[in-house]
């Protein structure tokens, strides 16, 4: 299979970047990069475009192998639709199916734990919202006191849930990530750094 590559120029870019997204290896670089420049880029840079492409490759759903959904375990199977039964979790290849799912699963669970632990810790007049994130588990406005947490958390347990929603609270009193911040954390989850360790393994599974 030959390899996909993408070239963005930008006026924005000072340098050349790297990236592979959905199994495209994306070269970000100014507009005074020729394309020799970015061809010898590409093949300097091989051995690590090959691993983060088999670690992209494994972030796809394959029929047969098993997911984990709020600490659950279930066997994947392909179908028309998402759902499960039993010990099967059937999926299909649209992606924004299998996100909605991914929400349903989840949802009333995860705002179950957030009034938890909001009133736990003293915190109200908050807004809850979800979206779907490559990178982070979840995100605080203290201005306007929203809080906004991934839909790919159906994919985690619910000790790992409770972590991120104590995080994000926490933020509300400490904006940055000051020993103050983690003090606060930890008071109120002693678990933390043990179970946000966790969520490092999780992969953010897509469809296609």
């Amino acid at each position: 299979k030959l390899m996909q590559v993408l070239w963005k120029k930008s006026s924005r870019n000072k340098r050349m970047i790297l990236k592979v997204s959905n199994g495209v290896v994306i070269v970000s670089t100014p507009y005074s990069v020729s394309r020799v420049e970015v061809e010898a880029f590409v093949k300097k840079n091989q051995a690590w475009i090959a691993k983060q492409l088999k670690k992209d490759a494994a972030s796809i759903l394959q029929a047969g192998q098993t997911i984990s959904l709020l600490g659950q375990t279930y066997v994947l199977k392909e179908a028309d639709s998402c759902f499960t039964m039993d010990d099967s979790c059937y999926f299909c290849r649209d992606e924004k199916k299998w996100k909605a799912f991914l929400l349903a699963y989840a949802q009333d669970f995860i705002v179950e734990r957030f009034v938890y632990w909001s009133t736990k810790m003293g915190q109200d007049s908050l807004s809850l919202k979800f979206g779907f994130y490559k990178s982070k588990w979840g995100s605080c406005r203290r201005d306007t006191r929203e809080i906004r947490l991934n839909g790919y958390l159906a994919l985690c347990s619910p000790r790992m849930i409770d972590a991120v929603i104590v995080h994000e609270l926490c933020h509300l009193k400490f904006p940055n990530h000051s020993s103050r911040f983690y003090q606060e954390v930890l008071f109120w989850f002693p678990d933390y750094y043990k179970e946000y360790k966790k969520l490092r393994s999780i992969k953010m599974v897509r469809t296609k």
